[in-house]
C-alpha cells in the first residue's frame, strides 16, 4: 500500500541475485522467505558456502537470532507476525495450489520497505502480471530463456 512498489527480478540464477543485492546495497534487516522447508534449507547451505552467514527458522519451536544484522531465511509460516525492512521472495514461478496463495499473500505483507520478488521464467498467476504497472520496474532478465 505504501512505501516502494515491488521490484521484480527475472533470473537464472536467483540466489546470485539475492547475494548481489545484499553485498552490493549493504542490507541490514533482510528476510528471505519461501514456502518449504527444504528451500530454506538448500538457500541457507549455498549462502554459506559463499560466505554470508545467514540466521534461519523452519518451525515454531525453534528460535531467530533477531539481534544479528545476518539475512533471515524462514517459512511462510514462520514470517507470520514478522516484518523486514526489505523481503526477498524467491521462487514466485512455483505457487499453483489454493493453500500456496494464502501463504504468499502472508509473505508479501512482510516488508516495511522494499521487497524483490524473483523468479525463473515466469511470473506465477497468483501475482500481478509481469507487466502489471504495480511493480517499480522492468523485467530484469538474467540468462536464456
Amino acid at each position: 500500500k505504501h512505501g516502494p512498489k515491488p521490484l521484480q527480478i527475472n533470473s537464472n540464477n536467483q540466489l546470485d541475485e539475492i547475494i548481489r543485492i545484499l553485498t552490493n546495497e549493504q542490507r541490514r534487516d533482510v528476510g528471505i522467505i519461501v514456502y518449504y522447508v527444504r528451500q530454506v534449507e538448500m538457500i541457507r547451505d549455498y549462502l554459506a558456502q559463499k560466505g554470508i552467514p545467514v540466521a534461519w527458522k523452519t518451525g515454531d519451536g525453534m528460535d531467530l537470532d533477531f539481534k544479528t544484522t545476518n539475512p533471515k531465511i524462514i517459512t511462510f509460516h514462520c514470517a507470520k507476525g514478522l516484518q523486514f525492512t526489505d523481503v526477498f521472495l524467491p521462487y514466485c514461478e512455483s505457487f499453483r495450489y489454493e493453500d500456496e496463495k494464502a501463504a504468499l499473500y502472508v509473505a508479501t505483507t512482510r516488508p516495511l520497505e522494499q521487497m524483490y520478488i524473483i523468479y525463473s521464467g515466469s511470473l506465477c498467476a497468483f501475482l500481478p502480471p509481469a507487466t502489471s504497472d504495480i511493480y517499480a520496474n522492468a523485467l530484469i532478465q538474467n540468462g536464456p530463456f
